[in-house]
């Protein structure tokens, strides 16, 4: 469902309000990239991301939705933003072209000092950041989803109310989440729309199973 409505490269509104709403950037281009990373030698571990995007910076954006917060699931998420990282440059290219890697992860469990959190490659000591060109971001989603249940809608930012449409249970919370905001409107018909399409459920039913 979600690389159904964020992933679509005929309608980039949707990732582009979520890039919008999680980094506050408002890119003029997005390339929405292939979710298996690819180069890989063959022994290698199968690797699939969520969602990959790539600004016309050559700032690159992992998307991933973790239904848990153990090491194991965040050792996963740093390894796909090696691999990506690792797969940057090709023979003969200088380590100056690295792009720029952020790696967005919507947490459905799992404990969080704040609803989101930023992590850097730092100095311990000083809190000196070695790099800007790494990257990632925890997001607490049952923060929001709470959020969006225990307060008036008029009462949220647009923050809450998209984080918290990732996980509110009803249609008619969800549909009041977005009312009045275009594009979280039409996301929320591209949700109901694919919610009946065969191949998505036939998608559910398999990880089900």
């Amino acid at each position: 469902m979600f690389k159904r409505v964020f992933g679509d490269n005929k309608d980039k509104k949707p990732i582009k309000k979520l890039l919008k709403e999680i980094l506050n950037i408002t890119p003029k281009e997005v390339t929405i990239l292939n979710s298996e990373i690819i180069n890989r030698p063959y022994q290698d571990k199968r690797v699939y991301v969520d969602l990959m995007v790539e600004l016309e910076d050559k700032t690159k954006i992992g998307v991933e939705i973790n239904t848990d917060v153990n090491q194991d699931i965040i050792n996963r998420n740093l390894y796909y933003l090696c691999k990506n990282i690792g797969a940057d440059l090709k023979p003969k290219q200088h380590y100056n072209e690295l792009a720029k890697h952020i790696q967005i992860n919507f947490d459905y469990e799992g404990k969080h000092s704040k609803p989101i959190m930023n992590y850097k490659l730092i100095n311990m000591d000083t809190s000196e950041i070695l790099t800007d060109m790494i990257e990632v971001i925890k997001i607490d989603v049952a923060y929001y989803i709470k959020m969006c249940y225990n307060n008036d809608t008029e009462d949220l930012d647009s923050l809450t109310k998209f984080i918290g449409l990732f996980g509110v249970s009803s249609k008619e919370d969800a549909r009041e989440l977005c009312e009045g905001d275009k594009i979280m409107e039409d996301i929320y018909n591209k949700m109901e729309e694919y919610n009946e399409d065969k191949e998505v459920i036939g998608a559910y039913d398999y990880e089900w199973h």
